[in-house]
C-alpha cells in the first residue's frame, strides 16, 4: 500500500477523491471531472460548527449548503447560512449571529461571494493546493482584500464529512485568526 492509499488519523480519503477523479469522465471527452468539483458537490449538508474568534471569544451553530441554481447564472451555486451563539471572552452575554455567502462554481472553480451586502460581490476565487503522496488532506486557499485589511483563507477538507476554514486577518489595526470547524450531521 502506498502513501496515496493511507487515509491517517482524520480518516481523509485522498486516494478516494483520486480514484474517482481517475475513474470518471462526467459531461463530454474533454470535460473530466475534477477534484474541485468534487468538493464544491461535496459540501452540500448540513454541518455543525464551532468557532474561534481569535482573542474575543468563541461560537458554536450550525451551517446549511443549500444547493441550488441562480436565477440569471448557468453556474451550479450552493448557498451558505450559518446560524450562531457568539460568546466574547468577559462577556457572560450571548449574541446570536447569522451570515449567508454563495458558493458557484464557475469553469471548474470555486468561487465564494457576499450574500446581503451592498454589491452581492466576490469574495474570494479557491486555489487548491497540490497535494503529494504524503499530504493526507486537501487544501486551498483565497485571499480578500478590504480597504486596508487583507483576509487570507485556508480550506483543510479533512475527509468527506469534516473540513476547517481559517481566516487571518492582517490590516493597519488588526492581526488576528478566526478559526472554524464544520462536521456534518445530515
Amino acid at each position: 500500500m502506498n502513501g496515496d492509499n493511507k487515509q491517517g488519523v482524520s480518516g481523509l480519503a485522498i486516494h478516494e477523491v483520486r480514484e474517482y477523479v481517475n475513474s470518471q469522465q462526467v459531461f463530454t471527452k474533454k470535460q473530466f471531472f475534477k477534484v474541485e468539483e468534487y468538493i464544491f458537490h461535496n459540501l452540500v449538508g448540513t454541518y455543525a460548527i464551532t468557532r474561534i474568534l481569535g482573542n474575543y471569544g468563541t461560537a458554536k451553530g450550525i451551517a446549511y449548503f443549500i444547493e441550488g441554481k441562480g436565477h440569471s447564472s448557468p453556474h451550479s451555486r450552493i448557498l451558505y447560512r450559518e446560524e450562531l451563539d457568539v460568546e466574547y471572552y468577559g462577556n457572560t452575554n450571548r449574541v446570536k449571529a447569522f451570515k449567508e455567502y454563495l458558493y458557484s462554481l464557475e469553469q471548474n472553480k470555486i468561487v465564494k461571494y457576499f450574500v446581503n451586502e451592498n454589491n452581492n460581490g466576490l469574495f474570494y476565487q479557491l486555489h487548491f493546493i497540490s497535494n503529494t503522496p504524503f499530504q493526507d488532506k486537501l487544501q486551498a486557499k483565497g485571499t480578500h482584500q478590504c480597504n486596508l485589511d487583507i483576509y487570507q483563507a485556508n480550506y483543510t477538507f479533512l475527509n468527506k464529512n469534516s473540513f476547517e476554514l481559517s481566516y487571518k486577518v492582517l490590516g493597519p489595526n488588526k492581526n488576528y485568526t478566526i478559526k472554524t470547524s464544520f462536521t456534518r450531521i445530515s
